[in-house]
């Protein structure tokens, strides 16, 4: 498995650079690429390989009269790059388009692969009449890899820090074995010595709402008064998770934004664009917690998944603590968490 990692390592900073890289599976073989950096001889020598672009369901229901249940895949014997860039990024129906749908662990990988490198969740496959095995990947192993690195975190630093509202503070640094994003925790007072279980946050990066004080989301707020919730506590930490936009990356969320700017809601954006509604893992935050020898939380929070996604890798949950933080701008964002991702708004 860790030559199976390495690979796959090196697939992602090949696919970001908009080279092919090669996937197994069984007797299959195929050569993958991303259509956002396609350029027409590429695709003219894809396209004599028996290529086709695969999509997620959730873009396919976007631009299809269609809502298959899977995954799809589209020849792109007929396609040029605009076409294939219109199916990718565009929002006008495509009514003519014929399509498979394909639930194969190849297209399930792929996408996945798209989804580690934080590109469009969209791929091209091409058939493949060789295989240098010191270089492929494994469909199940590309499916496995982002659980197994989210076991394998090193604390590497840890250093006292003064906050305003939590004067007795310490951030810890974690690094993953792959060497990509970082996680970090803020450990507030005394949490060896508390009488109760330490109070947790599990907060995602949000660049535009934590940095830049985005005021149509409710992100900023619950970091800053966190802090000082927790610190009222007795004593917590805050896990922050490199995990942009719910997931998908910072890029990708700048995409969501343009389709939110046309009247779409979060999930609606996210689903245009052919991501799930919430593409987080919740196995750091349990790996992190391990390592700072917690096992039994409360956690701060309005988000049922994040209690779910914490006791399925084996931490205690005692309590849920609220945490509602409504303005007049971040009314509707609020709304549609609470009636398409379930979050307890109301308390």
């Amino acid at each position: 498995m860790q030559d199976q990692q390495h690979y796959i390592e090196r697939a992602i900073a090949d696919i970001r650079r908009g080279r092919e890289v090669v996937i197994t599976h069984h007797n299959q073989i195929y050569a993958v690429c991303s259509p956002e950096f396609l350029t027409e001889q590429q695709l003219n020598q894809l396209i004599k390989r028996n290529a086709k672009l695969v999509l997620t369901s959730a873009r396919a229901q976007h631009i299809l009269d269609a809502q298959p249940s899977d995954n799809i895949t589209i020849s792109c014997a007929s396609q040029d790059i605009a076409s294939i860039t219109n199916l990718v990024f565009g929002d006008n129906k495509q009514s003519q388009v014929e399509y498979k749908i394909d639930d194969s662990l190849i297209t399930k990988a792929v996408i996945h692969l798209a989804k580690l490198a934080e590109l469009a969740p969209a791929v091209i496959i091409a058939e493949c009449d060789f295989l240098t095995r010191k270089i492929s990947m494994q469909a199940q192993a590309v499916l496995d890899y982002k659980n197994i690195i989210a076991t394998e975190l090193t604390k590497v630093v840890e250093a006292d820090i003064t906050l305003n509202h939590a004067p007795h503070a310490k951030i810890v640094g974690f690094r993953p074995t792959n060497g990509f994003a970082e996680h970090f925790a803020i450990v507030i007072g005394d949490i060896a010595n508390l009488a109760k279980p330490p109070l947790i946050r599990v907060h995602s990066s949000n660049y535009t709402g934590d940095f830049l004080v985005e005021l149509g989301s409710d992100c900023h707020q619950q970091l800053t008064s966190a802090i000082d919730i927790i610190n009222k506590h007795g004593g917590g930490v805050i896990l922050y998770l490199m995990q942009e936009g719910r997931g998908i990356g910072l890029i990708n969320k700048l995409r969501a934004y343009q389709a939110q700017s046309r009247g779409m809601d979060t999930v609606q954006a996210n689903q245009f664009i052919g991501f799930a509604d919430d593409e987080r893992g919740f196995n750091i935050a349990a790996t992190m917690l391990k390592q700072l020898d917690i096992q039994k939380i409360d956690v701060l929070t309005n988000n049922p998944k994040k209690l779910d996604g914490l006791e399925q890798f084996g931490i205690e949950i005692a309590n849920r603590v609220p945490h509602i933080l409504a303005t007049k701008d971040n009314a509707d964002y609020l709304k549609t968490k609470a009636a398409k991702l379930g979050h307890h708004i109301k308390d």
